[in-house]
């Protein structure tokens, strides 16, 4: 089993939830500290800043293998997001390692989503 930080369209109520992710375990709600989000336009995307005051707001999940290489095929794993594995800050305080999907391309500085703008919509 994984743990996996989602924060676009994986979330709760989006469109790639019901394909994915409703058959997984949702451990809550979390925070990816020292990266920033972008809206890219259908979608969004998560770029380390490596400052801690820098957050991304999204939700944990435990999937099974076959749930994670299905995302990778969505996330085009290597290419347009790189899979890592980060710490993530629960609500109630706890921290946990899990994997994000950062973006990879280039991005507008005036297309960051503020923290409190998130999540993305």
């Amino acid at each position: 089993m994984n743990n996996i930080f989602v924060y676009g369209t994986l979330l709760s109520g989006r469109v790639n939830h019901p394909r994915f992710l409703k058959d997984q375990q949702f451990l809550g709600s979390a925070i990816l500290e020292g990266y920033n989000l972008y809206n890219i336009g259908w979608f969004p995307g998560a770029i380390k800043s490596g400052k801690s005051d820098d957050k991304v707001r999204g939700e944990v999940y435990r999937i099974d293998d076959n749930t994670l290489r299905r995302i990778d095929f969505l996330e085009d794993n290597g290419e347009l997001y790189l899979r890592r594995y980060e710490k993530v800050k629960m609500i109630d305080g706890s921290t946990l390692e899990a994997f994000v999907y950062e973006f990879q391309k280039e991005v507008q500085e005036e297309n960051m989503v503020s923290y409190l703008n998130q999540p993305w919509n």
